[in-house]
Formats: C-alpha cells, structure tokens, sequence
C-alpha cells in the first residue's frame, strides 16, 4: 500500500514539473501561433494530398471498402484544401484563427476514424481513430485543458457510436483501445507542450541576452542595425533617423560616480522610449549615445516635433545625482532617402548631431539628402 502511494506521490510530481504556467504560455503565444500556422499549412496539404488520392481510387477501384468511404473522402479532401489555402493566404495576418481551424483539421481526422471505424465497418476494429490519437498533441501547442478537453469529446462520441453500432464483444474492445490511446494522448499532451513552451522560452532568452542591451533593455547595436538594414531592404522605403547623445556625460561620471551616470543612462533610456511607438526602434550605440529609426515615415515635421519633444523630456524628468541637476541631450536626425543604405544615413544624422553639439548643446539639428547629392 505504501509503495502504491509513494508510486502516486511520484507521479503527480512529475505531472506537476510538466505543468505550463498561464504567464509562460501568454509569454510565447506569437512563437506558438507561428509554429501551429507552420504546422497547419503543411498537415492540410498532406491530407489534402493524400484524401485526394484516395478519393481518386475510389473511381478505379471496385473495393466495397474504398466505395463506402467516397463522401468522406471527398469531404475531407475539400475542406483541407480550403484550410491549406486559408493558411497560406489569410492566417499570417489573422494568427488568432489558426488554433481554431486547427482544431476543426483535427475533427475532421477523427470524425474519419469514427465513420471508417465504426460506421462503415462495424465488425472491424476502429484502428484509424486510436492512430489519429496521439498525433495532435504531437502537431499542435495549445492550453492542455483545451486539447485533453476536446479529446474527450471526441472519445465519448466513439464510445457512444461504437456501442450503438457494434456486437457487445467488439464494442467493448474497441472502448478499452480507444481509452487507452486517449490516455496516451492526455501525456504526450502534458509532455510536449512542456517540452515545445520550455524550448520557445529559451529561445526567447537567448534572443533577448543577445539582441538587448542589459541596463536599458533596448536593442545593441548590432540588433539595431538589423533591423533597420530589414526596413532598408524593402521596396521604396522611408523613415527617420535619430542619434541621441548625452551632453557631458563624461564630466558627470567623473564628478558624480559611475552609479549616478548609470542612473541617468537608464532614465533616459526610459525617456526616449516613452516618446515612440512600440514599431519604432530604439538601440543603444555606445556609453552615452543612443538611436532611433521611425520606420515608414515621410513627416519631416514629425521628427521635428519628436527631437524636440525629447529635448525637453529629458531636460525636465531626468535629474543628476542628489543635486538634482537637469540632464540634457543633443539630437541629430535625417530622413530616408531612395539612395541610402545604412552607413550613408547613420552618417548624416551623425552629422546633424556634430552641428547640435557645435552650436550649443541641448538642442536638435537635421541633416538632409540635397538634391542631385547622392550618396556614392
């Protein structure tokens, strides 16, 4: 008896360790998203593929078992090219339908097992329907209670039809199969989820250790490189580009201490994000010299209003060590143009920073593309 509870004890442990946390999910959810519509596009076109090919023997085939499965054949066939073409065209700018239509892919698959299992072959044992078992928690992420719910379902209405349709013998059979596959579906359920959210977090910390400055949280300069040379390689781009720099940061470390410079990196940081939109990027460059790209965007006189804006921000919401003194920056920005690449951008907004330094600090300059001037 004893062995018995701690055999149990071990178990719900083990169950327990698997368990995916509500914050870890919601944390992942566009990883997840992403990997089911991957997923689902290839699954759909499998079985379209191979329904199809199945629907096609019906015609040259003189199989009583090929004959009795044509409408589902033809059924399923449709409706996972209608779901394969959904998620080639419509479910990367709708992510939020492709669990549903997931799910409707899977009830498909089991609604087959059902009707071949037991339906149309009633003195057979329903072999297809405990195959398909297993393979969704296998294919798909989603909340365990949602997939081990659904499974249930499906595994009432087997039970159910498989009684009503099959001799005592084999309906019994058939319930204890299909039982116990249901069981092996709810671990490999618990099992893989964990095992797909714990690979998706690490990922994502990775990524973040890598592509994230550690005191700010904005992008390296690396990162940020990246992703503005992404924005520059699309067609007919546009957007600005701001260095911002720390007015005597230097004199600030030396009078008041590493911690206080720290500080004011931090706050400032915290301020420049603040003025943006989350599509905007913000990177920091070096000790005291921070960037941002406003990708798709034309309105000259919006980045006026937004250099100016951090000018005054900064000014006023950041304070230097107990003396409270005012922190200040100066701003150099430039607008996209169709001959730029990112050394020839970076380097203009650098030269609009060298004139707001050069003409007094605490303040903002541009530096735009004149025309006939190319960049070569």
């Amino acid at each position: 008896m004893a062995t018995g509870y701690g055999f149990f004890i071990r178990v719900k442990h083990a169950f327990l360790k698997l368990r995916v946390s509500k914050m870890d999910y919601f944390c992942v959810l566009e990883d997840i998203r992403n990997s089911n519509r991957r997923t689902l596009k290839a699954t759909s076109v499998i079985l379209t593929l191979l329904f199809f090919g199945l629907w096609m023997l019906v015609a040259r085939s003189s199989s009583h078992f090929l004959e009795a499965n044509a409408f589902i054949y033809a059924y399923l066939t449709i409706s996972s090219a209608v779901i394969a073409v959904l998620s080639i065209t419509l479910f990367k700018k709708t992510p939020r339908l492709v669990m549903w239509f997931a799910y409707f892919l899977l009830a498909n698959c089991l609604i087959y097992g059902i009707v071949v299992g037991i339906i149309n072959q009633p003195e057979h044992y329903a072999a297809s329907y405990n195959a398909i078992l297993p393979i969704m928690p296998i294919l798909f992420i989603d909340r365990n209670w949602r997939m081990m719910s659904f499974t249930a379902f499906f595994e009432m209405i087997f039970c159910y039809l498989a009684w009503k349709y099959k001799v005592p013998e084999m309906a019994a059979m058939d319930t204890i199969n299909s039982v116990c596959f249901t069981l092996v579906s709810f671990g490999f359920c618990i099992y893989m989820n964990h095992m797909h959210i714990a690979d998706f977090l690490l990922r994502k910390t990775i990524k973040i250790e890598r592509d994230y400055d550690g005191m700010t949280a904005v992008l390296t300069k690396v990162a940020f490189r990246r992703d503005v040379l992404k924005d520059l390689g699309k067609e007919n781009p546009c957007g600005i580009l701001m260095i911002v720099d720390i007015d005597n940061f230097k004199s600030i470390n030396d009078g008041c201490g590493h911690d206080v410079g720290d500080q004011v990196i931090k706050d400032i940081a915290r301020t420049i994000k603040s003025n943006f939109r989350t599509s905007d990027v913000v990177g920091r460059f070096g000790g005291d010299e921070f960037v941002v790209y406003m990708p798709s965007t034309k309105d000259f006189n919006l980045g006026e209003l937004k250099a100016a804006s951090m000018v005054r921000d900064i000014q006023e919401k950041v304070k230097i060590g107990e003396e409270q003194k005012s922190a200040s920056v100066s701003i150099g920005f430039t607008m996209v143009c169709a001959t730029d690449n990112y050394d020839s951008l970076l380097k203009r907004a650098d030269q609009a920073l060298y004139k707001a330094k050069k003409n007094g600090k605490n303040r903002y300059e541009y530096e735009l593309l004149k025309t006939g001037e190319n960049n070569g």
